[in-house]
């Protein structure tokens, strides 16, 4: 700008909005020198203001990116951030989420709120979150035009996890075959994966959340199915379910949702055309997904 004045233009907030800072070699003493500092300052600052509104008509929002724009364009893969982040929570997880030592009560001691397992269970619904991200992927780029009215959206975008799986070769582009099979292995854990989702998101009460008082005599007595044996019935039944509650959540089961997901995506993979396999697996585990899909056959 000029001898020892400097002037940095950045722009911030995904390159809307601009911030100007001016650097300087040194500080003059001389107040005369630092008036023509501080006019040289001014004189840029109205430069450049009176280049921004030069050139308003580019920041029109009436101008829409038109389709032909669109398609040369690429969108997050936010399955692949997901992904990657549910995986370096069970890490750190394994490292430094462990339950407090379990020991009996004193008289009139009050519960701590326990808060072990919060990090497996960040975990695990991070899992949930990145199959329901590549799902929507999915649909955002591939579902055929003749779906994409708004009185379809509750069996297309908006469908339950499961409805969406098993439908998306009829929906979308680049499908051969459905892919998942009701009555299958991989449906019945699909449909468990869907509860487990449905009850952590909502905040549901399961039966994991009671906890009974049962009188004995003169004495009183807790019971938790979290601590305490329910027998083999309730065992088995039990597993049959994710469990809902951070006490109950460890390694082994955020493992088991991580199976899941991975023999899903497997799945969908196997399902789709050749040219669309390839293509999914070009972006995948990317930061970025090119939104120019092949052509349907």
């Amino acid at each position: 700008m000029s001898d020892g004045v400097f002037a940095e233009i950045r722009s911030i907030h995904m390159n809307v909005r601009f911030k100007i800072r001016y650097w300087l070699s040194d500080i003059p003493e001389n107040i005369e020198k630092r008036k023509k500092i501080g006019s040289h300052m001014a004189g840029f600052l109205k430069s450049f203001i009176e280049s921004i509104e030069k050139n308003a008509h580019l920041f029109n929002e009436d101008q829409d990116i038109d389709k032909s724009n669109k398609k040369l364009s690429s969108i997050s893969n936010i399955f692949s951030e997901k992904y990657k982040s549910a995986v370096e929570m069970m890490i750190l997880a394994n490292q430094t989420d462990n339950l407090p030592e379990r020991k009996d009560l004193e008289f009139k001691e009050s519960v701590i709120v326990n808060t072990g397992g919060s990090i497996y269970m960040s975990s695990a619904i991070l899992f949930v979150i990145s199959l329901e991200s590549l799902l929507n992927t999915i649909y955002y780029l591939l579902l055929k035009s003749e779906f994409q009215a708004n009185q379809y959206e509750r069996i297309t975008v908006r469908g339950d996890l499961d409805l969406r799986l098993i439908s998306a070769h009829l929906f979308c582009h680049g499908f051969k075959k459905q892919i998942i099979t009701p009555k299958t292995d991989l449906w019945v854990k699909l449909i468990k994966l869907r509860k487990f989702r449905n009850d952590i998101v909502h905040g549901n009460v399961t039966n994991d959340h009671h906890v009974f008082a049962l009188k004995e005599d003169i004495n009183l007595f807790f019971y938790s199915g979290i601590n305490d044996f329910r027998g083999h019935k309730l065992e088995s039944k039990s597993r049959q379910d994710y469990p809902t509650t951070m006490a109950q959540i460890n390694e082994k089961v955020v493992s088991e949702i991580k199976n899941t997901i991975d023999q899903i995506i497997a799945a969908i993979l196997e399902s789709a055309d050749i040219e669309y396999e390839k293509w999914f697996r070009s972006w995948l585990h990317e930061s970025v997904i090119p939104c120019e899909v092949p052509k349907s056959g």
